[in-house]
C-alpha cells in the first residue's frame, strides 16, 4: 500500500489538505510524524474511502471547546495511534471553601491552571472525595447549577436544599458545561478506531450517528489527562459526558479491550428513537416529532422494509408491527415550543428551538392514535460485541443497552455511581428506544456500583447492578414483558446499594451461575417504590418477568 508522510502540519487546514491530497492520489495510508498538532477548529474528515490514518503517537490538541475530529460520509476509514486533548480544558475544578446551608450555597476556589466556567448557568457540578479523588460515595449528582463569580478565582454555587448533608468543606468539585464531542462519526460506513487515548471531551468522547456497516473500537482509553499548564492539582474529569454513544445506526460497534474512566456519564450507550405520533393521516401514514433539526439524517438511515413498532404512550407495550415504505421531512406541520416541551421533558428551546416533523409511510395499516409512540429496532445499533473492557470510576452507568442481538462479556466494572448494566428502553423521559431481544450478558466482574442514592430512590426504575428494565411514564407501576430472550450467566457482583440482579419486563430469560454478594445495603424499602418494585432479595424477579429460569445462582 502507498504511504504518504506529513513533514509539517500545525493546524486543521494543513492536515485536511494533506489528507485530501492523499485521497486524490489514491494513497491508502497517511502516516503522521510524532508531534503536537494544535488545532483551532474541528479536524474534518469527509468522503474518505479505504484509507488508514496513523497518528504515529501524535497529540491533537484542540483550542475550541466544541467538536474535535469530525468523520463524515466516509467508507472503510481506519484511525489509530494518537492522543486527543483540549487546551483550555472544557471543564474546571476547585475546592469547597465554605458552606451556607441557610442560603443553599457553597463557595469554591478554582484550582490554579484551570479555566473559568464558560457560562454561569446550567452547570453540572460533581463532588469528589479529597482523599481518594474519586466520586464521593453517597453524594447525588448536581445538574443545572447556577454560579456567581466572586472574583479572584472564587465562585458561589446555588445548590438544592439539603445539599449540606452530602458536601463538606474541603471536598473537591469538577464543573462542566457540555458542548461538542471529541470524535463525531456520522453517516459513515465501516470504521475502525484503535490504540487511541482521549484525555477529555466537551461532552461525549466518541459519538456515532446514522452509521452503516461495521464499526470497531479496540484498545481505546479514556482517562484523566496530565496536569494543565500552571496547575498543581491533578485533573478530576476526563470526558464531560458518555465515553461511547451510538444511536440511529444500522449496527452497533464492537468494543474490545478498551478502558473508560472518570467521564461524567455512561461508558456505553446504544439506542434507537421513540417517535411520538402527533398526527394520524391514515392507517398507513403518520407524522412523528423530534426536538432536533432536520439535518439529523433519519431519511438516510430509515429504509424500506424496516420494521416499525407501534406502542402505547404510557407503558410502551407493543400494539402492532408493520413494514416501512419511507421516511421524509414534513415542513408543513410544526408544533409550538410549548407542545414539544409537553412531550420531551428534556427539551430546552432557550438553548436550541429546533424541531422536526417526519412522515412515516407503511406497507400495511395499523390502528394508530395520537399520543402513541413508534420505534424502529433496525436503527438501534444491534449486532454488537462488548468484550474484555474495563469501565471504572465514573458517574451514571457502565453499559446502558437498548439494542438487540449482542454479547456483553468478560468486562470489569468497578466504582460506578449508578448501575453496572441496564437492559431495556428509556422510553419515557429520554425517549430512547428500545425493547431488547437476544442478548447475552456473561462472565462480567462487577464491584462497588450504585455508589449514590439513585438506585435506592423511590423513582429508581433500575434498582440493581444488572437491571432488566423499561422506563414507563411516571405513575405507571405495571410493566409489560417486551424484552425477549435474555441470558445472564457467570457474572460476579460484589457490592451494590440495591439488588444484584433485577429481572423485569421480559418474556424469556435465563439467569444462571451468577455470584452475588455484599448487596442491598441501601434503603431498600424506598428502592423503585414509584414503579412498584419490591427489592427483598439479592436477585429479584418481578411479576412482569415471565418464562424465567433461575439456575445455580449463589447469593451471599
Amino acid at each position: 500500500m502507498g504511504i504518504i508522510n506529513i513533514l509539517a502540519a500545525d493546524d486543521s487546514d494543513s492536515l485536511e489538505k494533506i489528507i485530501a491530497d492523499a485521497a486524490k492520489q489514491k494513497q491508502s495510508q497517511v502516516l503522521l510524524p510524532k508531534a503536537v498538532y494544535r488545532l483551532d477548529r474541528p479536524l474534518q474528515l469527509k468522503n474518505l474511502n479505504q484509507m488508514s490514518i496513523d497518528g504515529g503517537g501524535s497529540t491533537f490538541l484542540f483550542a475550541n471547546p466544541r467538536a474535535g475530529i469530525q468523520v463524515m460520509s466516509c467508507d472503510k476509514l481506519e484511525m489509530a495511534n494518537f492522543t486527543l486533548d483540549y487546551a483550555p480544558l472544557p471543564f474546571t475544578q476547585g475546592t469547597v471553601s465554605s458552606i451556607d446551608a441557610a442560603k443553599s450555597q457553597l463557595k469554591l476556589n478554582l484550582h490554579a491552571g484551570y479555566p473559568n466556567p464558560m457560562r454561569l448557568e446550567r452547570i453540572n457540578l460533581h463532588v469528589f472525595d479529597p482523599v481518594t479523588r474519586n466520586w464521593k460515595v453517597g453524594t447525588p449528582d448536581y445538574f443545572g447549577i447556577k454560579l456567581r463569580n466572586a472574583g479572584n478565582g472564587e465562585y458561589f454555587a446555588e445548590m438544592p436544599k439539603g445539599f449540606e448533608k452530602y458536601v463538606a468543606v474541603g471536598d473537591l468539585v469538577a464543573m462542566d458545561w457540555r458542548s461538542g464531542s471529541a470524535i463525531e462519526i456520522k453517516a459513515t460506513r465501516d470504521f475502525r478506531l484503535h490504540d487511541v487515548t482521549i484525555y477529555t471531551a466537551p461532552s461525549i468522547a466518541i459519538i456515532g450517528r446514522f452509521t452503516t456497516g461495521k464499526h470497531f473500537f479496540e484498545r481505546v482509553t479514556i482517562k484523566r489527562g496530565p496536569l494543565p499548564e500552571g496547575a498543581t492539582e491533578p485533573r478530576l474529569l476526563s470526558a464531560a459526558a458518555d465515553a461511547l454513544n451510538y444511536a440511529y445506526c444500522e449496527n452497533g460497534p464492537d468494543v474490545i479491550g478498551c478502558d473508560f474512566s472518570y467521564q461524567g456519564d455512561d461508558a456505553i450507550n446504544f439506542h434507537s428513537v421513540a417517535f411520538p405520533i402527533i398526527k394520524v393521516e391514515s392507517p398507513t401514514s403518520i407524522l412523528v416529532l423530534r426536538p432536533y433539526p432536520s439535518s439529523e439524517g433519519f431519511p438516510n438511515v430509515i429504509r424500506q422494509g424496516m420494521e416499525l413498532r407501534q406502542m402505547d404512550g404510557h407503558d410502551f407495550r407493543v400494539l402492532g408491527r408493520a413494514k416501512l415504505i419511507s421516511c421524509e421531512v414534513e415542513n408543513g406541520v410544526m408544533p409550538t415550543e410549548k407542545e414539544v416541551s409537553a412531550i420531551f421533558h428534556h427539551y430546552r428551546p432557550e438553548r436550541d428551538p429546533s424541531r422536526t416533523v417526519y412522515r412515516l409511510k407503511l406497507e400495511t395499516p395499523l390502528d394508530f392514535k395520537e399520543a402513541q409512540f413508534v420505534d424502529i429496532p433496525a436503527i438501534s445499533g444491534a449486532n454488537f460485541v462488548i468484550r474484555d473492557n474495563y469501565f471504572h470510576d465514573h458517574r451514571a452507568r457502565a453499559i446502558r443497552m437498548m439494542a438487540s442481538n449482542g454479547v456483553i462479556e468478560n468486562n470489569r466494572i468497578e466504582r460506578i455511581k449508578q448501575n453496572a448494566i441496564t437492559i431495556g428502553g428509556e422510553y419515557a423521559f429520554w425517549r430512547e428506544a428500545g425493547w431488547v431481544e437476544n442478548l447475552i450478558v456473561r462472565n462480567n466482574t462487577i464491584k462497588d456500583v450504585g455508589q449514590d442514592e439513585r438506585l435506592t430512590s423511590t423513582k429508581s426504575y433500575a434498582p440493581a447492578a444488572i437491571s432488566l428494565i423499561m422506563r414507563p411514564e411516571d405513575g405507571v407501576t405495571e410493566a409489560t414483558s417486551c424484552n425477549r430472550n435474555i441470558l445472564i450467566e457467570g457474572n460476579s457482583i460484589d457490592g451494590c446499594s440495591a439488588a444484584g440482579i433485577v429481572v423485569h419486563a421480559v418474556d424469556g430469560a435465563v439467569v444462571r451461575n451468577n455470584k452475588i454478594r455484599n448487596v442491598g445495603y441501601g434503603n431498600l424499602e424506598e428502592a423503585g417504590k414509584s414503579y412498584g418494585f419490591k427489592i427483598n432479595s439479592p436477585l429479584v424477579v418481578t411479576p412482569s418477568a415471565i418464562n424465567v429460569k433461575l439456575e445455580n445462582n449463589i447469593l451471599e
